[in-house]
């Protein structure tokens, strides 16, 4: 698992991150991120992590809305990693 991934991870378990769109969704990350990573990567992880079941599909669109919106959510194996994450690094 890269380090990004592992951002993402931890970034999904302390903030709610929903936004309208992917470029305003990737701009909150960046932003909660430190300003140090490019769109494109985080673009990328994001599409790994969902392939690996760690994120939810980004994508959603809720019932009865008109349009679809952006959020970063974890997968309860994705849960279970973060937290691990999280435990590993007060150890």
């Amino acid at each position: 698992m890269t380090n990004l991934i592992e951002a993402l991870l931890r970034v999904a378990l302390h903030h709610h991150v929903r936004e309208a769109n992917l470029e305003l969704g990737l701009q909150r990350l960046t932003q909660i991120l430190g300003g140090n990573v490019i769109s494109e990567e985080l673009a990328t992880a994001v599409a790994q992590a969902v392939a690996q079941g760690l994120l939810q599909d980004p994508v959603q669109i809720a019932d009865g809305a008109l349009q679809c919106h952006w959020r970063l959510a974890l997968t309860p194996a994705g849960m279970a990693v973060a937290r691990g994450l999280i435990t590993s690094r007060k150890d």
